[in-house]
């Protein structure tokens, strides 16, 4: 039996190791845990085979993957209508402040001014953007259009070494709203997000599937992932 840390993952030696207590120590960084759990995280992931998500356009080429997804889904609806009360409210009051020369009303409400054009141009996209992955032997590519936005990517293929999807919770003033990203830890130790804002799991496990199949990269378990 091999036991490793979970959280460095260095091999714990058999003196460490507290059969009894159930508890193992790790050298290299303090770390004492139930050896037993550590056992269960390491154990080999059971493959599960996830469908071609709805509204999701994919073509294998031979040599090339391509996979292009809208972004649209029913929450865009709300940040439609929250964004038609907010940029009303804000077109009153930049009416009022210039209409009656009260330019310190306007500077004060120049950053939710602002505010509000974040979001209605995110609104905007949400309606007609897609993501588009393009992936070869060589190079992966990903790109959002047709408005343009951050988090385009250009990733050489030997650089990649293992790919996963993590739950993100934003905590709002009434709700809390969960997304999926999906990530890639580069050979160099150094992790990359990929792609944000996916609205189901399946979505994001389903494109972590495609490409490391794609490049025969073999799932192995990352720590903090979403299990599959």
């Amino acid at each position: 039996m091999q036991v490793t840390c979970p959280e460095c993952n260095e091999i714990i030696p058999a003196e460490n190791i507290n059969i009894k207590a159930l508890v193992a120590k790790c050298n290299d960084c303090d770390n004492v845990f139930d050896w037993r759990q550590s056992q269960i995280d390491q154990a080999p992931k059971v493959p599960r085979n996830f469908e071609i998500p709805e509204k999701f356009e994919v073509y294998n080429r031979g040599g090339e993957l391509f996979i292009a997804f809208r972004w649209f889904n029913s929450s865009f609806i709300a940040l439609t209508i929250f964004c038609i009360i907010w940029d009303g409210f804000m077109a009153f009051w930049f009416s009022i402040a210039f209409f009656t020369g009260e330019y310190e009303m306007a500077l004060y409400g120049s950053l939710h001014g602002l505010v509000g054009v974040g979001l209605t141009y995110y609104t905007i996209a949400g309606y007609i953007n897609k993501t588009y992955i393009g992936l070869n032997y060589n190079i992966l590519k990903i790109k959002h259009a047709p408005l343009p936005f951050w988090g385009n990517r250009e990733i050489p293929v030997e650089e990649l070494s293992q790919l996963y999807v993590k739950r993100h919770e934003h905590q709002g003033k009434n709700k809390t709203t969960v997304t999926y990203q999906l990530h890639a830890t580069l050979k160099n130790g150094e992790e990359k997000t990929l792609i944000t804002g996916l609205d189901e799991p399946e979505k994001a496990l389903y494109l972590e599937q495609e490409i490391e199949k794609f490049l025969r990269i073999e799932d192995k378990p990352v720590t903090g992932e979403l299990p599959h």
